[in-house]
């Protein structure tokens, strides 16, 4: 009786180990897949899009810059163009761009907010859509696009890409402009091997 009594209770308790070490086992393992998840939104949740960024916001697309010169077989030059996700290339532009890019890349959103801090340090949105006089024959356009917002500086023949001056202030619209191609091509030419416009 007691030889029978203690084997059952010694059995009894083996599967109540084995019961208790599932049930812990399991619990591990669905905290595990909930932390997992959680790491999984957690990472895709780093991916924000731009415009969903606080410091991108306002800054829309895509961004183009073209630098073209007059000549006999009419503009040529280059055009540069940011997208949303922060890919960008560059394509040759002989009166209308040629394909295929022979440079591109991917801006960080680190580069993307430095550039909408820029841009709207410069207040580019606020800027007029033709900047400097009349060019004449074979003139130097350099033009910005910001989503819909697009300004142009006309420059004369040979003309290059003016420097910010010091003396016109910070809020006289070249200088903001120049700033604003500067910057643009500080990230998408200067850095990635492109030409600054000449």
């Amino acid at each position: 009786m007691i030889a029978g009594s203690f084997k059952a209770w010694f059995v009894g308790t083996i599967v109540a180990v084995f019961s208790i070490g599932g049930a812990f086992m399991q619990s591990n393992l669905a905290g595990e897949e909930s932390g997992a998840s959680g790491r999984r939104q957690g990472q895709s949740g780093e991916a924000i899009a731009p415009e969903s960024h606080p410091s991108l916001r306002g800054l829309d697309f895509p961004i183009v810059l073209t630098d073209v010169h007059g000549g006999f077989v009419g503009m040529s030059g280059y055009i540069w163009t940011i997208e949303r996700d922060g890919s960008w290339n560059r394509q040759r532009y002989v009166i209308k761009p040629k394909s295929p890019a022979d440079q591109q890349g991917r801006l960080s959103r680190g580069q993307l907010a430095s550039l909408a801090g820029t841009l709207a340090a410069n207040d580019f949105a606020a800027l007029p859509d033709t900047i400097g006089k009349t060019a004449g024959a074979n003139p130097h356009l350099i033009t910005l696009a910001v989503g819909n917002k697009k300004s142009m500086l006309q420059l004369g023949a040979g003309k290059r890409l003016p420097p910010v001056d010091p003396n016109a202030g910070s809020r006289d619209p070249q200088n903001r402009f120049v700033s604003s191609v500067q910057a643009v091509l500080e990230l998408v030419a200067a850095k990635n091997g492109g030409p600054i416009p000449k």
